[in-house]
């Protein structure tokens, strides 16, 4: 394991085909967005405040939107505006620059619901655990999701209204999973199974990019497997705690996402 980029000089000599991204939290923190460690610091709960008491106090966030909507939706329009403008960092547009001048695919998965991905411009993206910027029925009555009008949120909002089901009129959520059973999977299915079947038709040399992703997380342990199962697929991890990994075909990098991916770049696109 190397602590700088540096490492990225043992990089194979190889250009490489196909790119896939698997991306966690660390991926985020770079664009000021906190990470899932702490979901009171991920929904900006401050000290004192109404939330964190409910919280503390053993609410989940799911049931934060279900019991206590009038303190659910201010936070919610908060991070959706936080998300929105958070800053599409130099690892993004590295990542981005690397996917269009390779002759292949690239695949993006991602535990990130901030939608910075969509916004740097990348095409196909499974974002597993949902989006902040999409809403569904809390029951759920049926299986889509909708783009929210934030101004009119706003405007009920002030009237003691909540968002609701267009189809059903109870009350809405975020179309994000908290590993509960009512999340809409619908839209999420048909993007996950575009990125399986981009995955599994990639042919010849593919670089693996394991970004900010969790230990012990399933988005790890897909990362791990790929270059098990196949031959010509090479493992790069970039996280600040960068564990080794088993096996060859691999790098590990302990480095922030931006300063990795910028020095990826330039090792895969100016170094061949």
């Amino acid at each position: 394991m190397a602590d700088d980029v540096r490492v990225f000089e043992k990089l194979p000599q190889r250009s490489f085909r196909n790119v896939v991204v698997v991306a966690g939290a660390g991926m985020s923190a770079d664009s000021e967005l906190p990470t899932f460690t702490d979901i009171l610091a991920v929904w900006g709960v401050e000290e004192g405040s109404p939330v964190r008491a409910v919280m503390e106090s053993g609410v989940t966030p799911l049931g934060l939107f279900c019991r206590h909507p009038e303190l659910a939706w201010p936070l919610y329009l908060s991070r959706l505006k936080a998300c929105s403008s958070a800053r599409i960092h130099n690892g993004y547009l590295a990542l981005l620059e690397i996917s269009r001048r390779i002759p292949g695919d690239c695949a993006v998965l991602t535990s990130n619901v901030d939608g910075l991905f969509h916004r740097a411009g990348f095409m196909l993206v499974h974002e597993c655990h949902g989006q902040i910027a999409r809403l569904q029925c809390r029951l759920p009555c049926h299986q889509k999701t909708w783009v929210p009008n934030v101004a009119e949120i706003s405007k009920d909002l002030s009237r003691g209204k909540f968002p609701a089901c267009p189809h059903c009129g109870e009350i809405a959520r975020p179309n994000i999973s908290w590993g509960d059973s009512s999340f809409v999977h619908a839209e999420g299915d048909e993007r996950a199974r575009l990125f399986t079947s981009s995955v599994d038709a990639m042919n010849g040399s593919t670089l693996v990019i394991e970004c900010g992703v969790s230990p012990g997380s399933g988005l790890r342990r897909f990362a791990e497997d790929l270059p098990r199962q196949r031959e010509e697929v090479f493992l790069i991890r970039i996280n600040l705690d960068a564990q080794e990994i088993a096996g060859e075909r691999h790098l590990c990098v302990a480095a922030s996402a931006e300063n990795a991916l910028v020095g990826l770049r330039d090792a895969v696109l100016f170094k061949r």
